[in-house]
């Protein structure tokens, strides 16, 4: 884990690796509960028999907003920023959905701290962040995202 006494640190890991968390599983609970606190309920989702016989994949995929939604947390096992007030979710600048996210697949995420800028409103952030699912050669999304530290 990273641990940086302030967010004025981070100027001395621009373009270097954070870390790799450690793998987890989406499961089919955890789909079905962001199914239904999103209102999207698309069959390829939470219809497990259907996925049987109509889905390509054979059993559910997982939201790939769900996935992304999961990067705080993961971010915050690889990296402890001390002396701040607050961290926000600023933003997001690129995200690709690369890769169907299959129900009960290892995944793991990996970040990259890409920017740094100071402004009146704080430190801004920007990671570069990969998941990957073992066993797929090609990431299941890719995003750059943003976070506010004062």
């Amino acid at each position: 884990m990273l641990i940086l006494e302030n967010p004025k640190e981070f100027a001395a890991h621009l373009q270097k690796q954070i870390g790799v968390s450690e793998w987890f599983s989406v499961t089919q609970a955890q789909i079905n509960d962001f199914a239904r606190s999103t209102g999207d309920q698309q069959w390829i989702h939470v219809d497990e028999q259907r996925c049987k016989t109509d889905s390509p994949f054979g059993v559910p995929i997982a939201h790939g907003f769900l996935l992304l939604s999961m990067y705080p947390s993961l971010l915050n096992g690889l990296l402890e920023v001390k002396n701040v007030r607050l961290v926000l979710n600023y933003g997001l600048n690129k995200v690709r959905f690369m890769s169907p996210i299959l129900v009960n697949s290892e995944l793991r995420m990996s970040a990259k701290l890409i920017d740094y800028q100071e402004d009146k409103m704080g430190i801004k952030v920007s990671f570069s962040l990969t998941f990957e699912m073992k066993g797929n050669e090609k990431p299941v999304c890719v995003a750059e995202v943003l976070s506010l530290f004062q």
